[in-house]
């Protein structure tokens, strides 16, 4: 489906545009931006606008200063749609959007009253056509419902304006065996009025406007003309071969011409307003939901921890990104005892489910932790807690940290656990510890001591980092995840990550959720 052409003007009256929606139109300050803005506070790669569905879309790249529609702070990496004539704030630029080409008028000429320009020609108003202002006027009243049962009451009400008919029904046909539903009439008394005919209901519901006439084969409808009607007209309201809803007027007296075009003209245009209310409560549900993801989204960030910290000589950083609204990945930082323990997974699957799991399994494995139970048997308990309920099952990883310094590790079907250590290449670690929880009741979970020399650093991180899709087809991987870090001088292995995840994603989404964490020995 086609969009109309778009064209974006800032702030300084720039014009930039017109995009046809073929490719995605990045907004930031990079040269490589189809939209480059200087203004300092625009991120490289602030936005990006998108067509899709026969609509525009835009999305927040994860910039520093976000993106406002309207006045309305968007959720960043959640695409929505804007329309003509929104405005959007990116930091400290404004974009004004539009779908109508600008076209260049000749210079304006003002005619005063005893202007002789024109010698003996005479200026005359012109008078707008009757028939064309009763198809305009019922289009913006049919355009102002607000919903389908208003909508129905404004085609009833024009079709009895009209003077043509008596009588004016809105029918359901019945696809089966059983009767037609009246869902509007006028008047109220309508159905009582005469018999309606089933012929001429099934006539309208194949998707074809018919009257009363030799011409329509129609004349046979005995149970309409033996109930005294001179005109009757049914028209579908919907499109295709199968409309859901049929107009039936009738009369049974005529007075004047038969208004059959106003009426077939009205259904049409109730036809469209229906699918433009329609279009708008599934867009105002889907703004609904997103708007209840990203509350859930706000929800999960206020139970992470801090993205920095420091126990003793150990110091972390942390960064979680959902590849949706609401994200699978479990991340925590807690104290039990005299050790603080790092938590880091990932719930099968991605989105709301994965979240509700994630949230549930993070509060249960926090509550044994502080109680005092072991590492070991919180680990347990969890892998129990989550069998006995059969839900998806997760991969942990989990970092101790005693009160000396010291760490230890279980590693319960994870595996991602890097080494970072000064003048050495990066080091994929292999710890104890079981399977995945919520894959086997009753296992037991195993701690590895892990020594971290002054400088050294281990990172940790769920699989939405190294199964990310690459453009060239295969998978980020391990190795490139190696290679970048071995590549990051001094740079915050974070950083370092986060910026080639984002490489790898470009112009598209990320495919799972992803979380980061590093701990470093600093002395």
């Amino acid at each position: 489906m086609t969009v109309r052409p778009l064209s974006i003007r800032d702030l300084d009256g720039a014009s930039f545009g017109p995009f046809d929606g073929s490719t995605p139109i990045v907004v930031g300050r990079s040269e490589e931006c189809a939209i480059r803005l200087t203004e300092p506070s625009v991120s490289r790669r602030h936005a990006r606008f998108t067509s899709a569905s026969g609509r525009w879309w835009v999305e927040d790249l994860g910039s520093r200063h976000g993106v406002a529609l309207n006045g309305a702070r968007i959720a960043a990496r959640t695409p929505v749609i804007v329309s003509s004539g929104d405005a959007l704030q990116m930091a400290g630029a404004l974009l004004t959007l539009s779908d109508t080409p600008s076209v260049a008028l000749a210079p304006a000429q003002t005619i005063g009253a005893d202007d002789g320009s024109f010698g003996s020609e005479r200026i005359e108003l012109i008078e707008a056509n009757a028939r064309l202002e009763l198809v305009l006027s019922a289009t913006a009243r049919l355009f102002a419902a607000v919903d389908e049962s208003s909508l129905f009451d404004e085609l009833l009400n024009i079709t009895m304006e009209s003077r043509g008919f008596d009588r004016a029904l809105i029918v359901r046909p019945n696809r089966h065996e059983g009767e037609s539903i009246i869902v509007a009439c006028r008047p109220e008394a309508a159905p009582m009025m005469r018999s309606i005919s089933k012929s001429f209901i099934r006539a309208a519901a194949s998707g074809r406007a018919v009257r009363l006439g030799s011409e329509f084969g129609l004349d046979s409808a005995h149970s309409i003309v033996s109930s005294g009607v001179t005109r009757a007209v049914a028209i579908p309201i919907g499109v295709g071969e199968m409309p859901d809803f049929v107009l039936i007027a009738d009369a049974a007296t005529a007075r004047g011409e038969e208004p059959l075009a106003i009426v077939h003209a009205a259904c049409r245009i109730a036809t469209l307003a229906r699918d433009a209310l329609r279009r708008s409560e599934a867009e105002r549900r889907q703004a609904q939901f997103r708007d209840e993801l990203s509350v859930a989204r706000e929800t999960q960030e206020q139970f992470m921890p801090a993205p920095t910290g420091r126990i003793h000589d150990l110091e972390w950083r942390i960064v979680s990104r959902p590849g949706l609204l609401v994200a699978g990945d479990i991340v925590s930082v807690s104290t039990a005892g005299n050790n603080t323990i790092l938590l880091l997974g990932d719930v099968a699957g991605k989105g709301a489910g994965a979240g509700l799991i994630m949230g549930a399994l993070q509060s249960h494995f926090e509550a044994l932790l502080t109680s005092g139970i072991e590492l070991t048997d919180a680990m347990s308990r969890t892998n129990d807690f989550l069998c006995a309920r059969g839900t998806r099952h997760a991969t942990i990883i989990a970092l101790q940290i005693d009160s000396n310094g010291q760490l230890t590790t279980i590693d319960a079907g994870h595996g991602l656990l890097v080494r970072l250590s000064p003048g050495k290449a990066a080091e994929i670690l292999t710890s104890e510890g079981g399977p995945p929880l919520g894959a086997f009741g009753g296992v037991p979970f195993e701690t590895s001591p892990l020594a971290l020399a002054l400088g050294e650093s281990i990172v940790l991180f769920t699989d939405g980092l190294v199964e990310q899709p690459h453009p060239d087809g295969s998978l980020l991987g391990m190795d490139r995840v190696l290679a970048r870090l071995d590549e990051r001088g001094d740079r915050c292995p974070v950083d370092t990550l986060v910026e080639l995840l984002d490489e790898t994603i470009g112009d598209g989404h990320a495919a799972d959720d992803m979380t980061i964490a590093v701990v470093r020995r600093v002395g």
